[in-house]
């Protein structure tokens, strides 16, 4: 099953240790998941970005996910704040800038939607073998159905 990147307001976040996750169980996630080879240095990344209406009202979240091989975390987290624009802007909440692509700082767009991109997480690895993989995931345990 595929999800949106888009968490509606009523989730919350929990601490991993607070969950029940029996060896093999199955868990719906939001997944930025990168592949490669022996010699390679690979980055995952998810972004978390929390979206408030005019009143500063919780909307939701976006999630943006990365994934590449030898790049920087610097040029990762430009490269999220590029789509996180490009989020924002599809979705005609408005025009915004990320100057500096500063993390727990509120950016206004042009309609009046406050961003508050609050957390990047991250995964890197230099491959020694003849593969491997990093991945960045958020679970979900409950569900909304519409």
């Amino acid at each position: 099953m595929t999800y949106t990147s888009i968490i509606p307001p009523q989730c919350q976040k929990i601490d991993r240790k607070k969950v029940d996750l029996p060896f093999g169980s199955v868990l719906d996630c939001i997944i930025a998941v990168m592949n490669g080879y022996q010699g390679d240095t690979i980055l995952s990344c998810l972004l978390i970005a929390n979206l408030y209406d005019r009143q500063k009202k919780y909307m939701g979240s976006f999630v943006l996910e990365y994934g590449d091989t030898n790049t920087s975390f610097r040029d990762a987290k430009k490269t999220l704040f590029h789509q996180l624009q490009n989020m924002i802007e599809n979705r005609d909440l408005g025009m915004v800038a990320f100057p500096g692509h500063r993390l727990k700082q509120f950016y206004k767009t042009d309609k009046g939607i406050w961003i508050y991109p609050d957390t990047i997480i991250s995964q890197k690895m230099k491959i020694r073998e003849k593969w491997g993989t990093v991945l960045c995931a958020i679970g979900f345990t409950k569900f909304l159905v519409p």
